[in-house]
């Protein structure tokens, strides 16, 4: 993006600021911070247009801005959120998944989804219980979520990120996934 070019960046706004915006509320639990990280996101990118050199698309080079944006907001509030003790975490869904051989405890069995997750994806109601599930979790756990199963990112980059050892990485992944799986199964299956 050229440095003298303030109708490229306006021209950007009006292709992309919706779709950047629904990018980030999909990742960010409030409406306002998203709506902020992306117009930080176009201030950055008016700021640095010079860095811009045109090896990448405008859209490829806004996103990166915005990706960067995100994760600033989380590390920001993890400084802010004491550590999360996995050990002795109270997660809200019951503690005995198991029995001593490792079999699912018949009373936590998962039950089966009649759905298809593409179905499921494609239904709007689903998709707010869902969202209402995600804001349940910790606020490392959603980031752990989001990166990985959104995002698709590599496993050490979202360690790094998270300032966490891969062990703890993978356990907040593994409590996540239960959270979310208890938390769907009350508020979504078992209301259908």
């Amino acid at each position: 993006m050229p440095n003298s070019s303030n109708n490229h960046l306006v021209t950007l706004i009006y292709e992309y600021a919706d779709e950047m915006f629904r990018f980030t509320f999909s990742r960010i639990p409030s409406r306002e911070e998203a709506e902020d990280i992306v117009q930080n996101t176009f201030l950055a990118a008016h700021q640095n247009s010079a860095k811009f050199d045109g090896r990448s698309s405008a859209k490829t080079w806004i996103y990166a801005i915005l990706k960067n944006k995100i994760a600033d907001y989380f590390r920001q509030r993890f400084r802010q959120t004491a550590f999360v003790d996995l050990s002795n975490h109270n997660d809200g869904i019951p503690g005995e998944y198991f029995d001593q051989f490792g079999d699912w405890d018949q009373r936590y069995r998962p039950s089966s989804w009649q759905d298809e997750p593409e179905h499921l994806l494609d239904n709007v109601h689903f998709n707010k219980v869902f969202r209402q599930c995600m804001d349940e979790l910790p606020p490392r756990w959603q980031v752990a979520v989001n990166s990985k199963y959104i995002d698709d990112r590599d496993s050490n980059e979202i360690c790094q990120e998270l300032e966490v050892s891969p062990s703890n990485y993978w356990q907040i992944l593994h409590r996540a996934k239960l959270q979310l799986r208890y938390c769907l199964e009350q508020l979504w299956f078992k209301q259908g």
